[in-house]
């Protein structure tokens, strides 16, 4: 008989710019690209049976990573990994035992002219995060 092994799901590729407004009138732009990946015991009977109701949907983990970047101020992509790790698990611990979450920042400059701001992506300039947290290892929120 077959057995079922390492499982997870989530989403990829969820893309999100926030810019970020600072008193002196500076303006940073962070554009990021997000990866959740997460798994629990319970996602098996997805694979087995078909029946999704143990797994979080795809476009919740994306609009998630929208919300979760409006509602808080980080400033590294390191705490913004961590802010949805803790999200997904004490959103559904019942489901989510294991999160893994991957950033990929891109580098912007601003130039500045008389009118206004202006944005230039800087090129290859790539910073990478990656955390990866248990249900054991998060205080509750």
């Amino acid at each position: 008989m077959a057995t079922l092994g390492f499982n997870c799901h989530g989403k990829s590729r969820v893309r999100m710019v926030k810019v970020v407004r600072r008193p002196d009138g500076y303006e940073e732009v962070i554009q990021v690209s997000v990866q959740i990946l997460l798994e629990g015991e319970v996602m098996g009977d997805v694979f087995v049976t078909g029946d999704n109701a143990t797994v979080v949907a795809t476009d919740t983990c994306k609009n998630t990573v929208y919300c979760l970047g409006k509602m808080h101020d980080f400033s590294a992509i390191e705490e913004f990994g961590v802010i949805i790790c803790k999200h997904f698990l004490n959103q559904y611990p019942e489901m989510v035992n294991r999160i893994s979450v991957e950033i990929i920042k891109g580098e912007f400059d601003n130039e500045y002219d008389r009118l206004h701001y202006w944005y230039c992506s800087v090129g290859s300039v790539v910073v990478l995060a990656a955390v990866v947290v248990g249900s054991s290892t998060v205080p509750k929120q």
